[in-house]
């Protein structure tokens, strides 16, 4: 078993942005569909705490002047291999022309070749990418109740397989990106989108030709630099930067280096250096270190110090197979997932985006059913799960210094903030087969994925709902494109200077599980909360279920959870919830009653004896009108006692739904409860009494009989709630 020692009082300047957690768990994609075959996600991705989109390879959206034929290139074979062998074909040819349908400027590569204007913008599309961003950055505040507001990356460029031909008339491109800058960024009025769109990256891979048909790199040069002076002419604030190469490490490259060099003879701007990084090669997370230490040198060496470093794709795979959809989404990749997210505070990554974060293929979520029970579909995927128990470290961005396990199968990442402390623990073996696209996954299964719906050809999808949620409200049947050219012959690839290795491990001190030693813990500890994702584990939430078996012993200062549990293949995150008051020395798993401090043996009531002190709990479900709204009694105090006759005062605020009618209290709780504070059916809020029938520690109480509220709700059926309940004690409890 692996000892990991956590410094409570100790920050670690080292990590994310001088201590503080950096937010790296970007994706490519969308929470809206994308493609008629697969699901919105926008609750999916608000659970998971997605703040940041990449506007990449959304077929159509956000792209120029997409110009795809059917079958050629081969990469939209990463959509080919789940669809029926029967609906190949046809499946092929609705990508291409879906794609093509969608594109901002359907004549502009007819226009570009002609050296005409008017003919580039003719027939210009700019409502499906307007509403997408609009629903990407308005987030339905029905499943967003934490108020997340995402920010956009915008690519310029073209979807995969939107053709690899170079624009033909740089000029005319220019202009084309000027026209998006002042729709997205300097006149918002223009697309109705609530906040700009910051970050722009100019192209997609350029030193691969199926993406930048060219070997000469002073092409890219020209090009880039012509767009990047006009979007800072537009709006200085923007932040511009390239070349989101495929190949991240690639040491004096003339997409990384000689792109730098370049910059910084012409003076042209570059506010990141983008890069990409798949680990086919070598299947280990720590590679994401050698990289980000070498875009760093990079950056300082020509003058770039201050530039950002944005990792715009990684993967633990690039090659499209059925075996490796499946492996992206399983526990093993999970915890690559968050092994890499952990080890990216250790480096300059300064925000990353996964490919990709929908139900695409590469995706975080897939039409599996739930492997705990089968009659009920998983609500993601553990890769989700990563992705969602990383980002609860945003409740706690202080990271604190923790002992070096980089020889090991492990990494940790612990941060406090106020009461609480927050630990996630990745356990992964580095295994190549993860990323080979003709090796099976290991137990022979494949998932169950979402695939295109081709069934019905572009012209025929004018109903009402499919118009507004794919093409921004415009009939497809007046969508025309004409920027498919005719292509060259693909250029001489550069080859790349340098390759990764994996580093070396001790896995013999990882495989075990860990003991987690937190010391400089002088305040007590009100409970331990822990979650894990495993293979085979509930997939009925976007975090794992809790723990009941883990457990935590405290000497002094110094808390040890010892867990062995914690193994490969594993995810698993760890809360503690501290007290207020200082621990009482003569029984360290006890705090310090202020009434009676020489009893080692008796806890502090949190209400401290005193009217106000609130508890705070939150509740979520799906709404199905009638609802019993249980205690949490996980999120209740070990220490917390309650009398028998004492009255409490209990606020409901509820999200996502409106209180209809209150039955009171369920059958059997210990509690009664009687409203005495309500605007009637259809308001949020309400405050009740709620007199307790018999003493004891609440916590056990509720545990052991779970009770709670009945309620009507009125609202959309089937629509996610949330409701945050202040508990505030009127009663002054003695023992």
């Amino acid at each position: 078993m692996l000892s990991i020692n956590i410094n409570y009082d100790s920050q670690d300047t080292n990590k994310g942005n001088n201590g503080q957690l950096k937010d790296v768990a970007g994706v490519n994609g969308s929470p809206v569909s994308v493609m008629p075959g697969f699901p919105d996600l926008e609750d999916q991705f608000n659970q998971m705490g997605i703040t940041h989109i990449r506007l990449h390879d959304i077929y159509g959206v956000g792209d120029l002047d997409n110009g795809a034929i059917p079958g050629i290139g081969g990469n939209n074979d990463q959509m080919i291999p789940n669809v029926p062998a029967n609906e190949v074909s046809r499946a092929r040819n609705f990508i291409a022309s879906f794609s093509n349908a969608r594109t901002i400027y359907p004549n502009a590569a007819i226009g570009m070749s002609q050296g005409n204007y008017d003919l580039a913008f003719s027939n210009s599309n700019y409502e499906i990418t307007d509403d997408y961003i609009r629903r990407i950055m308005n987030n339905n505040a029905s499943v967003n109740p934490q108020g997340i507001n995402r920010e956009v990356l915008f690519r310029i460029g073209r979807t995969i397989d939107g053709g690899p031909d170079l624009p033909a008339n740089f000029d005319i491109y220019v202009t084309l990106v000027a026209t998006l800058v002042q729709r997205y960024s300097a006149q918002l009025n223009m697309s109705g989108i609530p906040r700009k769109v910051a970050y722009w990256e100019i192209w997609n891979e350029p030193d691969l030709p199926f993406f930048w048909n060219s070997s000469d790199p002073s092409r890219y040069y020209d090009f880039y630099s012509k767009i990047a002076w006009k979007i800072k002419e537009i709006d200085p604030s923007a932040k511009v930067g390239g070349a989101g190469v495929a190949a991240g490490y690639n040491p004096g490259s003339a997409y990384l280096d000689g792109l730098l060099s370049f910059c910084r003879s012409n003076n042209a701007p570059l506010d990141f250096l983008s890069w990409h990084y798949y680990a086919n090669t070598t299947s280990d997370p720590q590679n994401i270190i050698d990289i980000g230490n070498n875009i760093q040198n990079s950056l300082q060496r020509y003058g770039f110090g201050n530039a950002e470093s944005i990792c715009t794709e990684w993967n633990s795979s690039p090659q499209a197979s059925v075996n490796v959809f499946t492996k992206v989404q399983s526990a093993q990749n999970a915890s690559y997932i968050a092994s890499s997210l952990i080890y990216m505070q250790s480096t300059k990554v300064d925000r990353a985006y996964y490919y990709r974060g929908d139900a695409l293929t590469f995706g975080l979520f897939n039409d599996e059913p739930n492997p705990v029970d089968r009659r009920y579909k998983s609500f993601c995927t553990y890769a989700a799960q990563a992705f969602a128990m990383f980002n609860q470290l945003k409740q706690t961005p202080n990271l604190l210094v923790t002992s070096d396990t980089f020889t090991t199968g492990v990494s940790v990442l612990a941060g406090k903030s106020g009461n609480v402390v927050k630990i996630l623990v990745a356990n992964y073996r580095t295994d190549r087969s993860l990323s080979q696209p003709n090796v099976p996954p290991s137990n022979g299964r494949l998932y169950q994925q979402h695939y295109v719906d081709s069934g019905r050809e572009i012209a025929q999808m004018t109903d009402d709902w499919t118009v507004q949620h794919y093409f921004g409200g415009k009939n497809p049947a007046t969508l025309q494109n004409n920027d498919v050219v005719n292509r060259q012959p693909l250029a001489r690839q550069i080859p790349n200077n340098a390759e990764l290795t994996p580093r070396s491990r001790n896995y013999s001190q990882s495989s075990g599980g860990v003991t987690l030693n937190i010391s400089n813990l002088s305040r007590n500890i009100v409970s331990l909360e822990t979650r894990r994702l495993t293979e085979g584990a509930d997939l009925s939430g976007i975090l794992p279920p809790i723990i009941q078996n883990v457990s935590f012993t405290k000497n002094g200062s110094t808390c040890v959870i010892t867990d062995p549990g914690a193994i490969e293949s594993s995810v698993t995150l760890y809360t503690l919830s501290l007290g207020n008051t200082p621990t009482n020395p003569n029984n360290p798993n006890n705090p310090v009653n202020p009434n009676n401090p020489n009893n080692p043996n008796d806890p502090v009531n949190p209400g401290g004896g005193s009217t106000g002190t609130r508890l705070k709990f939150t509740v979520t479900g799906i709404n199905t009108f009638f609802e019993t709204i249980y205690f949490p009694w996980e999120q209740i105090p070990s220490s917390f006692y309650v009398q028998q006759g004492g009255r409490y005062d209990l606020v409901f605020h509820v999200d996502g739904a409106n209180i209809q009618s209150f039955n009171g209290a369920t059958p059997g709780a210990p509690f009664t409860a009687v409203a005495h504070a309500w605007g009637g059916p259809g308001t949020r809020q309400m405050a009740m009494w709620v007199e307790f029938t018999q003493s004891g520690n609440l916590r056990s109480m509720l545990q052991n009989n779970p009770a709670g509220l009945d309620m009507y709700f009125g609202g959309s059926y089937r629509q996610r709630y949330t409701i945050e309940m202040q508990l505030e004690y009127r009663s002054y409890w003695q023992r």
